[in-house]
């Protein structure tokens, strides 16, 4: 018995050893084959490439715009073909509102009767709507018809702007120049005037000659000054001077 036990042994040890060989020599001497990584058909990476980000919906009055907006790649290609050049933020006709508000500004601010916080207005130009109307929350967070309202106004922009030292909008100056009635003008400044309405934000117009009974053209700037502070001592309870 005790040489049958030996000799079962000896054939066990002698199978591990042939099985461990064989993996021995499948490790050491066999290329490990690699998973390839997977691929998407060429087909399917253009389509990638290609696809644009979500579509922007614009409700303006009864009317809703769907406009489809090009992928980033569209818009780097777009940029370098064009090569745009710089170009003057303001016309000729808004460069003189501009300097005629900035120069009003200067002495509202120097004023000592007018109160301390009143005392620090600032002029800017050309500025976007949704820059200081809308939300402070996450546009995530906000209602579908508060993001409607404020892409469609996104791309609108006030002539003047005039801030308080904390950049909160105190007053608009919205210059109707002489290229101002054309198209569809008068939905644009619905929108805009009625975005000003509810923002709380008064506004002052200017135009570019008199006309009826316009008087606050540009050959009356100082009209125009007059117009500025009426707004600011509404705003500020103040006594006209």
């Amino acid at each position: 018995m005790g040489d049958a036990y030996i000799f079962i042994f000896g054939i066990l040890v002698g199978v591990s050893g042939a099985i461990l060989g064989v993996l021995g020599y499948i490790k050491f001497f066999m290329p490990a084959q690699k998973a390839e990584p997977k691929t998407l058909p060429v087909e399917s990476q253009k389509a990638q490439e290609s696809k644009p980000v979500p579509e922007l919906t614009i409700q303006s009055g009864n009317k809703r715009k769907t406009y489809t907006q090009k992928t980033a790649k569209e818009n780097y290609r777009a940029i370098t073909i064009a090569k745009l050049p710089s170009k003057s933020l303001l016309n000729n006709e808004e460069k003189i509102v501009f300097q005629a508000l900035s120069g009003f500004i200067e002495r509202w601010n120097n004023n000592d009767k007018n109160p301390k916080e009143a005392r620090s207005l600032l002029l800017l130009a050309q500025v976007s709507l949704g820059e200081f109307i809308g939300l402070t929350n996450h546009l995530d967070e906000w209602k579908q018809e508060e993001k409607d309202a404020y892409f469609a106004l996104h791309s609108r922009r006030a002539d003047f702007l005039i801030v308080d030292s904390d950049y909160m909008p105190i007053l608009i100056i919205e210059h109707q120049g002489s290229g101002h009635f054309q198209g569809d003008w008068e939905r644009k400044d619905k929108e805009k005037m009625t975005a000003y309405g509810y923002a709380g934000i008064p506004v002052v117009e200017t135009y570019s000659k008199a006309e009826g009974s316009r008087k606050n053209h540009l050959e009356e700037t100082h009209i125009i000054g007059g117009l500025v502070a009426g707004k600011l001592n509404e705003k500020y309870n103040l006594k006209a001077s």
